[in-house]
């Protein structure tokens, strides 16, 4: 499956929800499309497709805070809703209020808001008896690992130098 394909199919499961929630969706997979035309879930693909979904959730966070058209949301604006912050614990704090203040109970199994949060609020950080089976190879390659939430692990990868991405 291509990466695109999975926004598309994220973003569909959106019927009847905020508009502008659809919209950050459409404007993600807009500035996403020319990049990763063809690329695929495999390998670094799921991690890039959780960033663009924390892309179109930090999109859809200034647009509707700020009271914008979301075309009218640029990356130095998503750059700092994503700051910089002592702990990636914190990202996830800072962005589950603002969230929580736009009116979604992300506990809400029906809220397609809440159900995308419930993904990018994961944290991956293995348990202390999970990290002593870990081998040390894996630990001093950090391309093997997943620390922290996956908010804090996979924006940074779609905003990183690499894509160049400009909007």
């Amino acid at each position: 499956m291509l990466i695109l394909d999975q926004l598309r199919t994220w973003r569909g499961r959106d019927t009847g929800t905020d508009p502008t929630w659809l919209a950050a969706w459409d404007r993600t997979i807009d500035i996403l499309g020319p990049v990763w035309p063809t690329r695929d879930l495999g390998w670094d693909g799921k991690w890039l497709a959780e960033g663009a979904a924390a892309l179109a959730t930090g999109v859809y966070i200034v647009a509707k805070r700020d009271d914008l058209d979301v075309g009218d949301v640029h990356r130095p604006q998503i750059e700092e809703l994503a700051g910089s912050r002592d702990s990636r614990h914190e990202l996830v704090g800072d962005w589950e209020r603002e969230l929580t203040a736009l009116g979604h109970d992300l506990s809400d199994p029906a809220d397609p808001v809440a159900e995308i949060w419930r993904m990018l609020s994961y944290d991956h950080t293995p348990s202390p008896e999970e990290s002593r089976r870990i081998p040390d190879a894996i630990w001093e390659d950090s391309t093997m690992m997943r620390l922290g939430s996956t908010l804090a692990d996979t924006l940074p990868r779609v905003l990183g130098q690499r894509w160049n991405l400009t909007f």
